[in-house]
């Protein structure tokens, strides 16, 4: 643990069967990360982590931090911080760098960087006055509010209404006047980031679903921030026959294990309109003329 030696700590979990998470120093309260945090080398250890949680090899063991039990990254010690607290208090720089980065570090794994846990944080970092940490901080919580909003697109887009959508507290600022400014960041940061989205996120389905499901503020805030976003061939579209209604056999077209809703493919304007009408917004074609050119 003074070296942050991963592979050793690995070895001593998997081979020897010690829970090396439960180490605790009996005088300073401090747990397992917090001592993690306290080691010159903990740069080079939450490297490893996040290297191991992007690509999870499936050929060697890895060091296994947070499950229902256990979660060390949400545990204080004796003066109730947090593991990532002692790295502001150490002003290791490099380290909290890395913990915060997306590129190579713990950007994207929530169970690290839940919202308390944040708070004190950034308490602490505002009492160091370390402009540089501050930074490196303001820099997380705008990506980390960015990927929340992508998130709760992904969540909602395949099983909610837009009013509904837009109603979750992380979409709250699409609600308001700053919305099409928000819209713009967002379309930007997947841009950005859409090679990493794709393993964390379902993506794919999400303009898709906005423009077929008649999510028609979404649709042009989207769309205005970025068209190219929406340059999807074909949209899918479900007819409301019911290919059972034949009483000859041989006029059927489908088989028992077929659906019975017919679907077709239409263009991105027919998309539109059609995704309104089945939303029941009143809306006819000339509402996308504009955006549809």
């Amino acid at each position: 643990i003074e070296f942050a030696s991963y592979n050793a700590l690995t070895w001593l979990q998997h081979d020897c069967g010690i829970d090396v998470r439960l180490v605790r120093d009996k005088v300073s309260g401090d747990k397992f990360l917090h001592m993690i945090a306290n080691s010159p080398f903990a740069s080079r250890f939450i490297r490893k982590v996040a290297e191991n949680s992007r690509y999870r090899p499936f050929d060697e063991a890895t060091l296994n931090l947070v499950d229902y039990g256990n979660r060390p990254t949400t545990e204080l010690n004796n003066n109730g911080e947090v593991w990532l607290q002692s790295l502001v208090r150490r002003g290791d720089i490099k380290a909290l760098d890395v913990a915060f980065s997306p590129n190579c570090g713990l950007a994207w794994e929530d169970y690290f960087f839940f919202g308390d846990v944040l708070e004190l944080v950034a308490g602490s970092i505002k009492e160091s006055d370390n402009p540089i940490m501050q930074y490196i901080f303001d820099a997380f919580i705008s990506f980390r509010a960015l990927y929340q909003q992508l998130d709760a697109l992904a969540d909602g887009c395949l099983t909610k209404h837009e009013e509904e959508i837009l109603q979750d507290d992380r979409l709250a600022i699409f609600r308001g006047e700053d919305a099409k400014h928000a819209a713009k960041l967002l379309t930007r940061f997947y841009r950005d980031w859409k090679d990493r989205l794709s393993k964390n996120l379902m993506l794919g389905r999400i303009f898709r679903a906005i423009m077929e499901k008649g999510m028609v503020r979404l649709f042009q805030l989207l769309y205005e921030a970025d068209q190219g976003l929406f340059e999807i061939n074909d949209y899918m579209a479900f007819a409301n026959e019911d290919r059972q209604q034949f009483i000859q056999e041989e006029l059927r077209t489908s088989t028992e294990n077929d659906d019975d809703a017919g679907s077709f493919t239409i263009n991105k304007f027919d998309a539109c309109v059609l995704g309104s009408y089945l939303s029941g917004h009143d809306i006819d074609g000339a509402d996308f003329h504009d955006y549809l050119r």
